[in-house]
């Protein structure tokens, strides 16, 4: 360093016959940067192969000082990379090195074990100090305020650094120095407090038996006093004096740690010890001495706080930093960020819906397929189950779409899934165990008895599991085949149909059934209602409660609802006869209400447009980069300019999680803001380099130590993360508003919001001659597209404001909609609507239901498509209604 005194280096590796400081080898030698990343290795969390470096390193060297060469590789305080520690108040009898390679991988240089305050149980031994110093960290000892001689005998137990505390005097400072410094060996010169002579160990287990090799030996050694008190940190003359002598003992000797807690607690609180604490790091970089502090306390916990903490302290001229928690609290804080996902889930869904499908269908599959194996396994075979093999999952059109939503590929993996197949494509013969996942359909059973029937087997063994309850003429069809029944090792229902979207919703797929039978394109008598009523009965199975089920019964021939009911309670009944009820093996079962109503009545939140998030999204998007069918969203990453598809709703994205049920303009707030949150601390650290490196020459240094900060923030897997899922979020807020405003959205949705109630938003009723003359603008206005003008004259037959003016043929009329689209508005219109509905009963039903953005950008994206007829288009058989 520039401030290197020539006398004090000690260029000499070798002293008296001994190898004190042996070169390691040009590959593995440690290579530091100007950036607190590069000291760390180059990558967070620090890789195995640099833990392998460091350890290599130990080897070579035990007694080296991994800080000391970051600050000699420097050439000043201002140049020199912050470095990250922790206090450790773990017992010495309970280290452990999984423990101590954990700090180490999450970047921490420094741990000061604490002797002060935790006595006997603090005071590391060999043993400990080297599992610290194996994984690259600097062992530093923390002994109460009476030691001296017990200073050295730490550094003989192989702590490179020792912490004196509590000092207020100058002479204790100087008293503290000599017991760490071996006497120079002139008369006159020992004090009764400097450090006795005794042999240290080399890297090969020899012992430096010369007081010349000796001192070589110990020259990496260094001494760390606590400014934490008022006479350390606001005297000026005593601050100076201890810093002078600091100075003296050589470069990277002496360490200065601040702690101003103590000081409170003696004097109270001193409204200069901020300004003070910054003055003492500014006077130590001067004189070439290095200073740290701790960053955090009881009063600032919060992040952001303790950034901004670490930041000014950067700033200031500090370069070693320490987290205000103990090594004691790293457990529980990890476990507590593990188990965050679960519990932040469980508050908003005390079912956890998709969580528990997602573990339960895959472990109750392999269970079953292991206890199958269990009973046909011969005694001399009991090895096939220890060493269970990789499985084929098969799966239809109906399964795997349910698995996509509740299982990732490490689920899938972890139960021992090598392969995902389709049962309708042609697949090769493996010598693997197949487990088939499939719908119970005549089509997947004729395609599975042919498979299973011919002459050669395709898998070693076959388990066939069915979502819901198979019909007696498919296992009718099934027993036909007595090739196929005895190479089936295991047959069995789930009683799990039902494709969940999230931990709040699900969807039947009935793939536009009740829909189309609603508009007449298909006869009603072609919905499936056994099919329907086993999907209900399998969400029960899965949340494990007994429902009451609650319909509507107008009176008369049975109606939809009641029918539904009825199937519903029947499979109910056939789960518990079978033993299939899980229910009934809680022993306190909860319970539950399924209430079935006629929705048919009651278009108008389907079509009205909802501002909110998703739906805004789903709506506007679905053809312009927002994919409805597997919630993909295409956008243009601004960092490389690439096009990038990503998935909304991804485990990891916790944002879409909390905006997706938010108004939108809502949603763009906190995007804005959490983003302005992020950049202020980064502008805060870019106005501090300018005005760095305007005030004066010798600040350039900490310019670029505010630059290398930032670079390692921003290098962060967290921080990149975060704001890319902050740019994706950005990017859609910004398109949804753009068509927003191009399609007069807000003015629609107005006029929209007052033809569903009955009254204006000053709750005045509606003129019809007013609601009739902004429709019509709406119809004839050139830059509403054809989908638009038609839900809106869709909306507008469903509530029945306008009860003169134009008939429904004079409005499709003006709306000037094309062939197809004018035959679909015109069956439309013959659905039947409840007749004489009051518009207070509107008001109740819009306040009280949250349409499904997913179902009416179905109807937008399928329905009122161009050139689609309402008994020809190919899209209607493509739309998923979900159940509310």
């Amino acid at each position: 360093m520039s401030q290197h005194d020539a006398s004090h280096d000690v260029t000499q590796k070798e002293v008296d016959g001994y190898l004190v400081r042996p070169l390691p080898m040009p590959t593995l030698a440690r290579k530091i940067g100007r950036t607190a990343l590069s000291v760390i290795g180059g990558e967070l969390p620090v890789t195995v192969q640099e833990l392998a470096k460091r350890a290599y390193l130990y080897t070579l060297d035990p007694l080296r000082n991994p800080v000391k060469e970051v600050y000699d590789a420097s050439s000043s305080v201002s140049e020199m990379p912050p470095m990250l520690g922790i206090f450790n108040d773990i017992p010495t009898h309970k280290m452990r090195e999984d423990e101590v390679a954990a700090w180490a991988r999450a970047g921490f240089s420094f741990i000061v074990s604490d002797a002060e305050h935790r006595q006997i149980s603090g005071w590391q031994g060999r043993e400990e100090n080297a599992m610290i110093a194996r994984a690259g960290m600097l062992p530093v000892q923390r002994l109460h305020r009476e030691a001296v001689s017990q200073h050295g005998d730490a550094l003989q137990l192989g702590a490179r650094a020792t912490m004196r505390p509590y000092a207020t005097k100058l002479v204790e400072a100087e008293q503290y120095f000599d017991s760490i410094t071996f006497p120079p060996g002139r008369p006159g010169t020992a004090s009764k407090d400097s450090r006795g002579g005794y042999p240290t160990r080399l890297g090969d287990r020899t012992l430096c038996f010369t007081p010349d090799s000796l001192r070589a030996s110990e020259s990496e050694t260094q001494g760390w006093l606590q400014f934490e008190t008022s006479e350390y940190i606001l005297n000026a003359e005593i601050r100076d004096s201890v810093l002078d002598l600091m100075c003296r003992q050589g470069p990277g000797r002496a360490v200065g740690f601040v702690g101003p807690f103590d000081a409170v607690m003696r004097d109270g609180i001193h409204p200069s010890m901020s300004s003070g604490m910054n003055q003492l790091f500014q006077e130590a970089a001067k004189r070439g001495v290095v200073m740290g502090r701790v960053c955090g306390s009881g009063v600032i916990s919060d992040p952001s706080d303790i950034e901004d903490a670490i930041v000014e302290a950067i700033q200031q001229g500090s370069r070693l930093i320490s987290v205000h928690r103990f090594t004691s609290d790293l457990p529980f804080f990890g476990a507590r960020a593990v188990a965050e996902p679960f519990w932040r889930e469980e508050k908003s869904s005390p079912h956890l819906l998709v969580g528990g499908l997602r573990k339960g269908a895959l472990r109750t599959m392999v269970d079953l397929v292991k206890l199958s194996l269990s009973r046909t396994a011969s005694s001399s075979a009991t090895w096939y189950l220890s060493e269970f093999t990789d499985i084929v999952l098969v799966t239809d059109k109906w399964t795997l779409p349910l698995l996509e939503r509740v299982c990732h590929i490490d689920d899938l993996l972890k139960e021992r899934i090598a392969l995902v197949e389709s049962l309708d494509a042609p697949r090769e013969a493996l010598p693997l165990d197949a487990v088939y996942f499939l719908a119970p359909s005549l089509e997947n059973m004729d395609r599975l008895v042919e498979e299973l029937s011919t002459k050669s087997a395709k898998y070693r063994s076959s388990h066939i599991f069915f979502s819901h309850r198979l019909e007696d003429l498919m296992l009718q069809r099934l027993a036909e085949s007595l090739e196929a029944v005895s190479r089936i090792s295991t047959f069995s229902e789930l009683n799990l149909s039902m494709l969940a979207y999230d931990d709040h919703s699900f969807h039947m797929q009935d793939h536009g059934d009740s829909l189309k039978g609603l508009l007449g394109i298909s006869s009603q008598e072609a919905f499936d209602w056994k099919r329907a009523g086993c999907c209900l009965a399998t969400l029960f199975a899965t949340l494990g409660q007994e429902p009451r089920v609650l319909c509507a019964t107008p009176g008369g021939s049975e109606g939809h609802c009641e029918r539904l009911a009825r199937e519903v309670c029947i499979r109910l009944e056939e789960m518990e006869a079978r033993g299939g009820a899980p229910w009934r093996s809680r022993a306190s079962s909860e319970t539950c209400s399924l209430l079935i109503v006629d929705r048919s009545v009651d278009w108008v939140p389907l079509l009205i447009h909802d501002l909110g998030y998703e739906a805004l999204l789903f709506d506007l998007l679905g053809g312009q980069g927002a994919s409805l069918a597997d919630s993909r969203f295409t956008f243009t990453d601004r960092t490389d300019g690439a096009v990038r598809r990503v998935v909304l709703g991804e485990e990891t994205d916790e944002l879409w999680n909390t905006y997706r049920h938010m108004a939108t303009y809502a949603v763009n707030d906190k995007v804005v803001q959490e983003v302005k949150d992020w950049s202020r601390k980064e502008n805060s650290m870019r106005l501090a380099r300018v005005t760095a490196s305007t005030s004066s020459a010798s600040s350039s240094s900490t310019q670029k130590m505010v630059s290398s900060t930032l670079s390692t923030v921003q290098s962060l897997p967290e921080h990149k993360d975060r704001f890319r899922k902050l740019e994706i979020h950005s990017e859609i807020c910004a398109r949804l508003q753009n068509i927003v405003a191009s399609k007069r959205l807000i003015e629609l949705a107005t006029l929209e919001q007052d033809m569903a109630t009955g009254v204006s938003r000053s709750g005045v009723p509606l003129n019809p001659k007013s609601i009739e003359r902004d429709l019509l603008s709406f119809l004839q206005d050139p830059t509403q597209d054809t989908s638009t003008k038609l839900r809106l004259l869709m909306l507008c037959e469903a509530t029945k404001v306008l009860e003169t003016g134009p008939g429904p043929g004079q409005r499709l009329g003006v709306a000037e909609l094309a062939a197809p689209r004018l035959a679909l508005a015109e069956g439309f219109l013959f659905v039947p609507i409840l007749p004489g509905r009051h518009p207070s009963c509107l008001r109740r039903t819009c306040a009280g239901f949250r349409s499904s953005s997913r179902l009416y950008a179905a109807i937008g994206a399928s329905m009122l498509s161009d050139g689609a007829g309402p008994a020809s288009d190919p899209k209607l058989s493509r739309v998923q209604v979900p159940s509310q």
